[in-house]
């Protein structure tokens, strides 16, 4: 099984041998659960960050270079109201999410976010809205907030 690459990049203060760990649970969730049923995946890897030091401002950390098919940034506090993670473009229009580690098991909601990634890769984003003029398509971002059974979703970030 040959599956495209998802960078889990790690701007949080969780120790690396803890993401490592649930970097593997999820990839075998993936591999024995997901992949049979639903025939795509990602295999996610731990890829080193770059030299930024800025930990809490999402437009400089979804900048940071990726050579995968996705990326998933792991931060320790969220920069929405509750959010415990969320999905966005970045400005390379490569599908990225943001997982909050100091809110709940952020391992849950990084397995969350990994399987939605997969299952929409391109998130659900462009949706036509009524303010669209000749066929523009207006993007759309999902934000998952604690206390939410299933996450809301909320234009914009």
């Amino acid at each position: 099984m040959d599956l495209p690459d998802l960078a889990i990049i790690s701007f949080s203060s969780v120790p690396e041998r803890d993401v490592h760990t649930a970097i593997r649970a999820v990839n075998r969730q993936v591999a024995e659960d997901f992949f049979p049923i639903w025939g795509s995946g990602y295999y996610c890897k731990l890829h080193r960050r770059g030299d930024t030091n800025e930990r809490s401002q999402p437009e400089i950390i979804e900048a940071e270079p990726v050579e995968a098919a996705a990326a998933i940034f792991l931060v320790d506090r969220p920069h929405i109201s509750a959010a415990l993670s969320y999905c966005a473009l970045n400005a390379a229009e490569l599908p990225v999410a943001f997982v909050f580690t100091d809110l709940g098991d952020w391992t849950v909601t990084l397995s969350h976010e990994v399987l939605e990634l997969i299952v929409d890769s391109t998130l659900g984003f462009f949706l036509t809205t009524s303010e669209s003029r000749g066929g523009n398509r207006t993007p759309m971002g999902r934000v998952h907030r604690a206390g939410s059974r299933f996450g809301n979703r909320s234009t914009g970030a």
